[in-house]
């Protein structure tokens, strides 16, 4: 299973498998995502812009993610050294495989290959399992910073 650029009539597919991840991760008094809170504009949005990415099993979506060039409101002006992901996630059907980690490989890798030096990313503060894998991935805690809601910055060299 390879990443590809979702296409249009993907917009749907990756909207459910985020909104699915809300309502599992709420059920389960996780704080990250809530449900139904995602506007679908951001996912046809990045889709338009060729931001999102897609992993299929044959023809179900089991994936996603979003690379952005930058990300001001969580990281500042960008220096022109990173990329960002965002909503990274893995069909609970899928999970435990370790796709999340060669996602997170691939992302890094897309950051070398773009010429970039990181590869950034955030989470919830209050989202400690998350900060632990995040950490297990290789990446470095560099700092929290409120948007609304507390979030815990990352960072990887690509």
């Amino acid at each position: 299973m390879k990443p590809e650029l979702a296409r249009p009539d993907d917009a749907a597919s990756v909207y459910r498998l985020l909104n699915d991840a809300a309502v599992w991760l709420e059920a389960r008094g996780i704080e990250q995502w809530k449900p139904g809170a995602l506007p679908r504009a951001v996912v046809s949005g990045g889709i338009a812009r060729g931001e999102i990415f897609v992993v299929r099993d044959q023809d179900a979506l089991v994936a996603t993610l979003q690379l952005e060039a930058s990300d001001p409101a969580t990281w500042g002006p960008d220096a022109g050294d990173a990329l960002y992901l965002h909503r990274l996630c893995v069909a609970r059907a899928h999970a435990g495989g370790g796709l999340g980690l060669r996602l997170l490989d691939w992302a890094a890798a897309t950051a070398r290959a773009r010429g970039l030096r990181l590869l950034r990313l955030d989470c919830v503060a209050a989202n400690d399992t998350l900060r632990r894998y995040y950490a297990r991935a290789g990446f470095a805690e560099r700092g929290e910073v409120e948007v609304g809601v507390r979030l815990a910055r990352f960072e990887r060299v690509a």
